[in-house]
């Protein structure tokens, strides 16, 4: 059953005789940890838009149907970068699950937000904090 992670046991810390149950308290605390994890980004990602208010329309705001459905339809776009988003199993269904608990988004509001992958975000952030940095004249 705990095949993989025995072998990973073995090859990356040196643990030759793991039993199964010491196997599977390990998958239990790396779940744990990468849910944890995955909690954590979703208040950062959920702080980020309830600041920005683009949630703050609701269907009840609308003139007429029209504009009902754009509101309804509206998605909120967030980039996040790193390798734990992109690879790990079940990260992005936790943030999920975690954004739907803070009040002020709600399952509406997380149906509403698209999470995708920003390549080098780290970089490019860099690179529009320079910009906006030589803009400005120094004190």
């Amino acid at each position: 059953g705990y095949r993989m992670t025995r072998q990973a046991l073995s090859k990356d810390l040196g643990v030759d005789a793991a039993s199964s149950e010491d196997a599977e308290a390990i998958k239990m605390i790396a779940e744990a940890i990468g849910k944890r994890s995955a909690r954590l980004s979703a208040v950062a990602i959920g702080a980020v838009i309830m600041a920005t208010g683009n949630l703050t329309l609701t269907a009840g705001d609308a003139i007429d149907d029209e504009q009902k459905q754009i509101i309804e339809e509206e998605v909120v776009d967030i980039g996040v970068d790193g390798s734990l988003v992109e690879y790990y199993p079940g990260f992005e269904q936790y943030i999920r699950e975690a954004l739907r608990e803070i009040e002020g988004i709600g399952e509406k509001g997380e149906k509403r937000i698209r999470i995708g992958i920003a390549k080098d975000g780290s970089g490019v952030g860099a690179a529009l904090i320079a910009l906006v940095a030589g803009g400005t004249d120094k004190p």
